[in-house]
Formats: structure tokens, sequence, C-alpha cells
């Protein structure tokens, strides 16, 4: 098995029916494997149709958990972690394993994202001390990949991700690992990933409850605990710079 495809949802059938297509279409020797956060809309009957490996998680876990668990089950060489309401494109993966493959001490790779308007959403993320940019397009070497593309072997080597609150950072805190125990994260612009981030965001009354308390609330108390383990760190990497 070649590349272990993981992806956490949570009521989002649709999307993550339109991203596993995009798979099919446009990658060779994959698995794809969901971690189901408890949804009620025919995601569970839907992965079970379609014989796809899963995790049922009765109650909400973190996505650095999920994306824990289904690496747990992976049986791929390269791991790749996907949001449910991603689509991907001709050469996605074969060109981050190309790149893999001919760079030095590779942690992860960063896709290059668009969003469903066409405008740039990330090239991975670094930062200026404690704060984080999105770096130019002609950058080779990032902090870290908003979807990480990693080997087996690294992603095991550093212990997976760790958890910083419920949600955001584990990302930043998973390359800013890598990065502290020798390895380099490289952005690849030939690799693209589309972000549905307009049409599928729209939703509920409940569905934007609870955006913005995510955004208010659990955003910050992660942003708190991720400073209080990187934050010097960082501040440390610029002096030496």
């Amino acid at each position: 098995m070649l590349y272990s495809l993981i992806v956490s949802t949570k009521d989002r059938c649709e999307a993550l029916k339109a991203l596993f297509e995009s798979v099919r279409k446009y990658t060779r020797d994959f698995e794809f494997i969901v971690v189901d956060d408890d949804s009620h809309d025919g995601t569970g009957k839907w992965i079970s149709q379609h014989f796809i490996k899963n995790i049922y998680n009765p109650k909400s876990v973190p996505v650095s958990v999920a994306w824990n668990q289904g690496a747990e089950l992976a049986k791929g060489e390269y791991l790749i972690f996907l949001n449910d309401d991603m689509l991907v494109t001709e050469g996605w993966a074969d060109e981050m394993r190309k790149m893999y493959e001919s760079k030095p001490l590779v942690g992860s790779l960063a896709f290059k994202v668009m969003d469903d308007q066409g405008q740039i959403q990330s090239r991975g993320h670094s930062f200026a001390g404690t704060q984080p940019y999105l770096p130019e397009e002609n950058v080779e070497i990032v902090d870290y990949s908003d979807h990480p593309f990693v080997s087996r072997k690294v992603f095991d080597r550093v212990g997976g991700f760790d958890t910083y609150g419920h949600l955001y950072y584990e990302d930043a805190g998973f390359g800013l690992k890598l990065l502290s125990r020798g390895f380099f994260n490289y952005y690849n612009p030939k690799a693209v990933l589309i972000h549905q981030t307009i049409g599928l965001r729209v939703g509920t009354a409940e569905d934007k409850k609870r955006r913005k308390y995510n955004e208010e609330v659990v955003q910050q108390e992660s942003k708190a605990e991720f400073f209080s383990i990187w934050g010097d760190y960082l501040l440390n990497r610029m002096e030496i710079i």
C-alpha cells in the first residue's frame, strides 16, 4: 500500500462523498480511512457501502486524536491527513511522493491549498517569532503543513500528533516537533488541494453558533496551550537566526 488517506468527519456526508470521488479519480494504490465523530447524516451507512476503513467515536474527540486513531489503522508507506471538505487534483499524491524521495531529512510536505473561489489558502505556514504567516509562492521550506504528507516511518518516529485543546494547532505542533528533531518541512507547489470553504460552510443556525464558539473560545484555548509549549522555542530560534 502506497498512500493512506486519513479524514476526520462529522455530519458532512456529501462533502466526504465528493472528496472520495476525487481521490478515486486521481489516486492509485491508496486506502481511505474515515474517523467518524458521531455523525447522524448517513455517513456510517455510506462508509459501509464502500468498504472503507473507519473508526466510530461515540462522542466528539480532538482532530489530533482522530488523526492518530486513523494512523493506527493505516498500512500505507505515506500518510496524508485531510479535511472532509477537500477535493484532490491530478498528480496530487505522486508529486508529493517524488519530492519526499528527493529532499534531505524530510519531515512533512505542504500542499498548495486553494479555496473554491480560486484564492490561495495555504502554502504551508511559518512563524516570525510567535506570529504565523503565509509564506511567498517561491518558498521551499516552511514551519508546518495544514494537511501533512508524511512517511509512516517519520510519523512513528516522532510519535504522531500532540493535542492542543480540542481543535486547532495540532498541525503547527506537529511541524515544530519535526523541526525540533532535525527534520525539514517543504512546500510543494505542484501538488494542489481544493478546500470547499464557501459552499459548505453556510450551514444551519446551530452550525454557525458552533463555529463561532470554536473560533472565539476553543481556538483561543488551543492557542494558549500551544504557545505554552512552543513559545520559547520559537523565540529562541529567532534569536539564533
